[in-house]
């Protein structure tokens, strides 16, 4: 059965309604279970699975067995796609017991039968217990049914959780500027030349990282010419990613999120965050811009992120009150941050009209 996979994904179709006259060993059939698997499996970076052909042991129970624990291990990687996303702190993840739900499931697992029910659509028939499938159990209705509202439960994708994000790009653009400032003994000097000198004649550049906008600074203590350093900074970005699978055709979401600026490999706690006039709250998710349908294997946002005018000056830190004796310092409590950077963020959407071939919706 040709799904049409590699040369073009087909138009969204259901899943075969199963009744008693259903064939379940017939190829179309469990070649849909197959299809839907190879679509979910590739979505997260996995190998495909190929078509069964005649002759294959269709009763081979280790066959269903590994699908179902597929299921059940790779759920977790699907979002919810019923829970709201904008505003908030991220997506909802699916657990193993949101996707029984969701699926319509049993809270205990998929059902399994060693007699046949009386009902094989009753889902209390007392024939059924519940979990993965064991020797000795029956390849019944029941199964297929399962799995088809499971695979239709896994819809939607992300990338960019955890503060582990996307990457960035200028695309060419003078897009970065700061200003560094050093010499002076008293912290209110300090601030006002820095500050200053970053809306009037700051440094500027072309950088390919996330968009932020922060001040560091720290005392430093050298041979009795004791002085402030400090650093103000702001940089936009367009949002890129690549390997985006292309089995099946795809539309996205692309957001933001703002985090606490770090110094070197010293990340800073929550209380380092300033959104800097800029309008973003920590750790919540900005809808930056959709993507329609595509087959596309690389994303470049449309839209600049970030403050693009790179001005006024980041608020200053707080005042550094322990001493630096080294460059670069040896202590998160040496150096004072205060600022914000964003990470992106890409939620898939496979469930579209040339998305997944096979489910329920």
């Amino acid at each position: 059965m040709d799904l049409g996979l590699g040369e073009g994904a087909l138009m969204a179709r259901t899943f075969t309604e199963i009744n008693l006259g259903t064939d379940l060993m017939a190829l179309d059939f469990v070649n849909e279970i197959a299809g839907a698997y190879s679509e979910r499996r590739q979505v997260l970076g996995d190998s495909a699975f190929a078509d069964f052909t005649a002759g294959y042991d269709m009763s081979d129970h280790d066959l269903w067995v590994g699908i179902q624990q597929w299921m059940e291990t790779n759920c977790v990687s699907f979002i919810d796609y019923d829970e709201t996303i904008v505003g908030t702190q991220g997506p909802t993840m699916l657990t193993l017991a949101a996707m029984r739900s969701k699926a319509g499931l049993h809270a205990d697992g998929f059902r399994r039968a060693r007699e046949w029910p009386e009902d094989w659509t009753d889902p209390n028939d007392p024939a059924y217990e519940h979990g993965v499938m064991q020797m000795g159990d029956i390849i019944g209705p029941w199964i297929f049914d399962d799995l088809q509202k499971a695979f239709d439960a896994l819809r939607w994708t992300v990338y960019g959780i955890g503060g582990v994000g996307i990457s960035w790009s200028a695309e060419g653009e003078t897009n970065y500027a700061y200003y560094g400032v050093s010499g002076f003994t008293d912290w209110v000097t300090t601030t006002a030349s820095g500050t200053t000198m970053f809306n009037s004649f700051p440094t500027t550049g072309v950088s390919n990282y996330q968009p932020i906008a922060y001040t560091w600074a720290y005392y430093y203590e050298s041979g009795g010419f004791n002085h402030y350093i400090g650093f103000l900074v702001r940089r936009y970005a367009y949002g890129k990613y690549a390997d985006i699978p292309t089995h099946i055709k795809h539309s996205l979401d692309f957001y933001a999120y703002a985090r606490a600026p770090f110094y070197g490999n010293w990340v800073r706690p929550t209380d380092a965050f300033n959104e800097n006039g800029d309008g973003y709250t920590w750790d919540i998710w900005n809808l930056i811009e959709s993507k329609a349908e595509s087959d596309d294997s690389e994303f470049l946002s449309v839209n600049q992120v970030g403050n693009t005018g790179l001005t006024p000056a980041p608020a200053w830190c707080n005042e550094p009150d322990e001493p630096v004796e080294h460059i670069p310092p040896q202590s998160t409590d040496q150096v004072i941050i205060e600022g914000y950077i964003l990470v992106g963020a890409l939620v898939f959407k496979w469930d579209g009209p040339e998305g997944f071939a096979w489910h329920l919706y």
